[in-house]
C-alpha cells in the first residue's frame, strides 16, 4: 500500500479524471466509463469534459464516491483497459 493509500480515508469523494484520445462519438468514451463506474457499483454524478488544444485528447471528468482501497484499485485497473485511455488519475 502506497503512502498516498494509508492517507485516504474511505470512502472518499472525489473528482476522477481521465485522459482519453479524442473520437467522433464522444458518447462511446462516456459509455465506456460508465461501464466501470457501474460494473463496480461506484456512485457518480456531474459529467466534465474539455479537449487538449489541437483536439487530440478529451479529458473526461467525474465525480466518485469509492468505497474501499480494494474497489480503487479495481476502478483504475477498469479504467486503464479502455480502448484510447491515456492516464486516469
Amino acid at each position: 500500500m502506497s503512502k498516498v493509500d494509508n492517507k485516504l480515508k474511505f470512502p472518499v469523494s472525489y473528482e476522477m479524471r481521465v485522459i482519453m484520445e479524442t473520437v467522433e462519438d464522444d458518447n462511446v468514451n462516456i459509455d465506456a466509463i460508465r461501464a466501470v463506474l457501474e460494473e463496480l457499483r461506484i456512485p457518480h454524478r456531474n459529467w466534465g469534459h474539455r479537449r487538449s488544444s489541437e483536439a487530440k485528447y478529451t479529458k473526461k471528468k467525474k465525480k466518485v464516491m469509492v468505497r474501499n482501497h480494494e474497489t480503487l484499485k479495481d476502478l483504475y485497473a477498469g479504467l486503464n483497459k479502455i480502448p484510447g485511455v491515456k492516464h486516469a488519475i
